[in-house]
């Protein structure tokens, strides 16, 4: 042990040396490629600076070293960029971090060079939309570029949110060319109906930033089956005119159908009043009438049933008076039944007036039967009546006492109940008359054909409209649009 400690004794400087310089080769060996840097940035040797910050900048951890940060700068400051700088640029965009992207385009847009779209380059240039360089350099992408970078940040037709329309609005206010659709699309009707913050400004300022004619198809395209109020169709219309999306020639020509159902719609709504008018008109005169009225329908309730009870007398007597005044030869007693005797037609005999062949059988009621001969009689026709002998005979009964007392009544009573519907319908005459003079005074009659053509003219009128707005809708292609007729 003590050995070993004098012989450390003796050679630790010598030990020390050794470690030393065993640390600076490991160190130098460690950074060569920084001596290396410098010795290149020195000479001015910029393919030998480019192959060492080439090499580096495929770690993300060291791009944040300085001597990367020096010689990125070094390479961005070049006069003249070679295709061997442009390549590592562009080629190895993705490797670099955010800020060194942000540099790159920078010095890109101060060179005015401009690199291949990328999603990377997309995204720093929205991400940096405030930086003054940025903006510059988005003013310079041609449109194909510009689309395809949206295209690649945002999706082709993407979903219409805040995020979109507030990136889109930024965007479109600095980049100085109307959108195509050829690449990159989204629905313009979401964008209509966007309700974010400054939302009015917004959308009117993305739509004046896309091509009209490519902006109306969008737009009409999901428009055209879409319910359209009247208010959202003249909010539309005047936003489209002032966006320059419908032609000046489609604006008048909207204004001019437009204006039509406006008026239309005041004579429409005009005939309001009249029916107003003329029901005021029409109450005035039926109030004035109505007790008569009350009594007409009385009186007329009355002339209905006081004429079938006269139907009815008048079919009774129409019975009763269905007889036949003849003379018959009374022979004998049919045997058939009380007081019924046969009958026939009198002929003349040598010896004076006899029976003939045809005979009848008769039943008497008033008459009394002596003996055979000759009786003046007042008979019912009642049809046929089987004799004693099972032959046929016409069979007839006379009129009675009772029947003729019953015809007289019946007579009286006929012509009381006539004498009572005389009355009866000369009072309805009467008031029916007053009531038509009143009516006559008032226009009552005028008022309610006036009243009944105003339902015509409704009609005439909501067609009109109908007509129009079927002309809006071939104007712009749209097919359900919905105008309402009462709107004051």
């Amino acid at each position: 042990m003590g050995v070993l400690k004098e012989t450390f004794n003796q050679y630790k400087w010598t030990i020390l040396a050794g470690i030393i310089v065993a640390i600076l080769i490991a160190l130098i060996t460690a950074n060569f490629h920084v001596l290396q840097f410098l010795g290149y940035k020195m000479q001015n040797n910029t393919e030998g600076v480019l192959s060492i910050i080439k090499t580096q900048a495929r770690h993300e951890e060291t791009q944040d070293d300085w001597f990367f940060e020096q010689g990125m700068q070094y390479l961005m400051r070049q006069e003249e960029y070679s295709e061997e700088l442009t390549s590592f640029f562009e080629e190895q965009y993705s490797d670099f971090t955010v800020e060194w992207k942000k540099a790159i385009i920078s010095a890109y847009n101060d060179k005015r060079l401009s690199l291949p779209m990328s999603k990377e380059v997309m995204d720093v240039l929205v991400q940096y939309i405030d930086d003054e360089s940025i903006r510059s350099y988005l003013t310079r992408l041609s449109l194909d570029d510009f689309e395809q970078g949206l295209v690649l940040t945002y999706g082709n037709d993407p979903e219409v949110d805040d995020v979109l329309v507030d990136s889109l609005y930024k965007l479109l206010t600095i980049y100085p060319e109307k959108l195509s659709f050829n690449k990159f699309q989204f629905n313009l009707y979401d964008v209509l109906n966007y309700s974010g913050e400054n939302a009015e400004e917004k959308i009117r300022y993305i739509f004046s930033k896309v091509e009209p004619s490519v902006a109306k198809e969008n737009i009409f395209k999901q428009l055209r089956n879409e319910e359209i109020t009247e208010e959202q169709l003249c909010d539309w219309v005047e936003f489209f005119n002032s966006t320059g999306i419908i032609a000046a020639s489609e604006y008048r020509d909207f204004n001019e159908i437009y204006g039509n159902i406006c008026l239309i719609r005041s004579q429409y709504n005009a005939l309001d009043g009249e029916e107003v008018e003329l029901k005021n008109i029409i109450a005035a005169v039926d109030a004035k009438i109505s007790e008569q009225v009350k009594q007409l329908e009385e009186k007329e309730s009355q002339v209905a049933p006081l004429e079938s009870e006269i139907s009815q007398i008048e079919t009774t007597l129409d019975s009763l008076t269905n007889s036949s005044y003849i003379s018959l030869y009374i022979e004998k007693s049919s045997g058939t039944g009380s007081h019924e005797y046969i009958a026939s037609v009198p002929r003349n005999g040598l010896f004076g007036m006899k029976p003939s062949d045809l005979k009848y059988i008769i039943k008497l009621n008033s008459t009394s039967f002596v003996k055979d001969g000759v009786y003046n009689l007042s008979l019912y026709y009642k049809g046929t009546k089987t004799g004693t002998t099972g032959a046929q005979y016409d069979y007839y009964e006379e009129v009675s006492e009772s029947d003729l007392a019953k015809i007289e009544t019946m007579k009286d009573e006929r012509s009381s109940k006539l004498a009572t519907l005389e009355t009866l319908k000369q009072e309805v005459s009467q008031i029916t008359s007053e009531i038509n003079q009143a009516k006559v005074e008032g226009k009552y009659e005028q008022a309610k054909q006036a009243l009944a053509d105003i339902a015509g003219r409704r009609s005439e009128y909501s067609n009109k409209i109908n007509e129009e707005v079927v002309k809006i809708r071939t104007l712009f292609g749209l097919s359900n649009i919905v105008i309402d007729l009462n709107k004051a």
